[in-house]
């Protein structure tokens, strides 16, 4: 679960490409989608601005990890 100023964030994650390897694969994610869990609205353009910082802190490889199995 993430939290953003005390709201809940539901996060999807993709990979560019093709990987060979698991351990690159789960490296190259990035958090692609994200969106107010009790809402269910997707960020708009200005919070994913605002957001950025923690959005790229994100471990998006679990993310990715839980969303392929």
């Amino acid at each position: 679960m993430y939290m953003i100023n005390g709201r809940e964030v539901n996060l999807h994650a993709d990979v560019n490409g093709r990987f060979s390897d698991w351990d690159d694969m789960f490296a190259e994610a990035y958090v692609d989608y994200a969106e107010w869990a009790d809402t269910g609205e997707e960020f708009t353009e200005a919070e994913y601005d605002e957001h950025e910082d923690f959005l790229d802190s994100i471990p998006a490889g679990e993310i990715y990890w839980d969303q392929v199995i």
